[in-house]
């Protein structure tokens, strides 16, 4: 994607922020900018937002009918389905759809009900703007610069090394040094309902990943209880270390109220407080946010997928400050194996088991156009995406051509921007048909989502001849 062709649309969702992506520039160099958003993305969010606030309308009608019980309401009110509430209260589905009907929710008492109204959790704080979340103080008293990123987890664990003396750690460096561009289609992990898609490795891949090429050692953390993770956590900033943390995105309330979503994979530093506010750099925004304890306890704890259990980490020690060429070679090699490996739900093999199940959607399906929309959302906004992982490592590729004196890594650079351009093309044909400019069509999705797995599987081959 080149600069001026950078979406510029101004998408709702994001509520007046600008996102960080990585586009080439008129010298073919792949630099970094802002974007306002575009269409595709607020079609999806918008079209998922809407099928939530319609479930909670009509569970709400249905409590005033007698037909259905209060949890069925405030589960969808929280963007809750059966198997989430089941993960975050404890009870078995089965028992969790009993207790939607009214005379059963009626004779819960004491404990178990307890349960099921703390797995729906409170009454979202429901902010607009971040007005009245920006810093006060200025960010350079806690000796820490905020940097925005593209992707949550690569942003904090470049700030991290960065922050730590290693100043050639770029966000793109990371999630190349890192390994961490992937592909995965996991039908058995849901969320919301819908199978994860991943356009990356797992959640804290990146940041162990960096372990070994910079001789890093960090300490990761969990906890029973969100009063032991507090504690440490304050003892942490009283001892002067910046802190990173996985959490919910839903329970951050900083976040635009449409970006909420159950996806407990979020990480972001945090390097101060003030009274009973934690003082945040969240990677994806602007500037620095602040967030009330209460708040970020529960984005901490969240439960269901990927639940973060408190989760922290922060480095013991980096002995190495500067990259390796040899590390960096040896990444690209296992990114490569990782793409081209011979599993049926990962890499280019991923991608055309993804295209199989798309193809024998039914065009005429309302849950069709749920699934295509799910998938760009994964693609384009959740985790960064498709398009926007490629872009990213182009930007490796262009400092690995320079750290391992291989200029023909500038031309993968170049392959790989294309096939990004392409990944959004995919995703704006789909978000058509989603907002129904378009006939669905699964059949055409994917075929061209087999073409992306063509064109990817031949990048990577040149690239592994590339480095060899």
């Amino acid at each position: 994607m080149d600069l001026d062709a950078v979406p510029q649309e101004g998408n709702a969702t994001l509520a007046g922020h600008a996102k960080l992506m990585y586009a080439r520039d008129a010298q073919g160099r792949v630099v970094t900018t802002t974007s306002r958003g575009w269409e595709a993305e607020e079609i999806v969010t918008t079209h998922a937002v809407d099928a939530l606030v319609a479930q909670a309308a009509a569970a709400r009608e249905r409590v005033a009918q007698g037909l259905a019980s209060p949890l069925e309401y405030w589960m969808y009110d929280r963007r809750m389905d059966v198997a989430l509430l089941s993960q975050t209260s404890g009870f078995w589905q089965w028992r969790v759809r009993r207790h939607l009907q009214p005379r059963h929710f009626a004779a819960l008492s004491g404990g178990p009900a307890r349960a099921l109204c703390a797995g729906a959790g409170p009454v979202r704080r429901r902010t607009q703007g971040t007005a009245m979340n920006a810093i006060a103080a200025p960010v350079a008293d806690a000796g820490f610069r905020h940097s925005q990123a593209a992707h949550c987890e690569s942003g904090v664990i470049s700030s991290l090394m960065r922050h730590h003396g290693v100043p050639a750690m770029t966000e793109s460096m990371a999630l190349g040094l890192s390994s961490g561009l992937s592909f995965a289609y996991l039908p058995f992990i849901k969320l919301s309902g819908l199978p994860l898609i991943s356009y990356r490795m797992p959640p804290r891949a990146m940041i162990k990943g960096l372990l070994a090429p910079m001789a890093a050692r960090f300490c990761f953390e969990t906890f029973r209880s969100p009063e032991d993770g507090q504690r440490r956590l304050d003892a942490l900033l009283a001892d002067g270390h910046l802190v990173g943390l996985q959490t919910s995105v839903y329970w951050l309330p900083y976040f635009p109220p449409n970006m909420r979503f159950h996806f407990n994979a979020h990480n972001l530093l945090v390097y101060g407080k003030e009274g009973d506010e934690y003082l945040i750099s969240d990677p994806v925004f602007e500037e620095p946010v602040r967030c009330a304890s209460a708040d970020l306890a529960r984005a901490r704890f969240a439960k269901g997928v990927l639940a973060p259990k408190g989760l922290m980490y922060y480095p013991q020690a980096i002995e190495r400050k500067a990259v390796d060429a040899g590390a960096v070679r040896k990444a690209i090699l296992k990114t490569v194996r990782n793409m081209l490996a011979p599993v049926p739900i990962v890499g280019v093999r991923g991608m055309r088991t993804l295209a199989g199940r798309i193809a024998k959607l039914a065009p005429a399906d309302p849950r069709t156009v749920a699934f295509v929309g799910h998938l760009v959302r994964m693609q384009e906004e959740i985790g960064t995406g498709g398009a926007g992982f490629r872009f990213i490592y182009a930007a490796f590729l262009q400092e690995a051509a320079a750290l391992l004196g291989k200029p023909q890594l500038l031309q993968m650079s170049d392959r790989l921007t294309a096939i990004g351009d392409d990944w959004r093309a995919f995703a704006l044909k789909a978000a058509r048909m989603v907002k129904g400019r378009e006939a669905v069509d699964p059949a055409k999705l994917a075929a061209l989502l087999r073409e992306q797995a063509r064109r990817e599987e031949s990048f990577f081959r040149d690239l592994k001849a590339a480095v060899s």
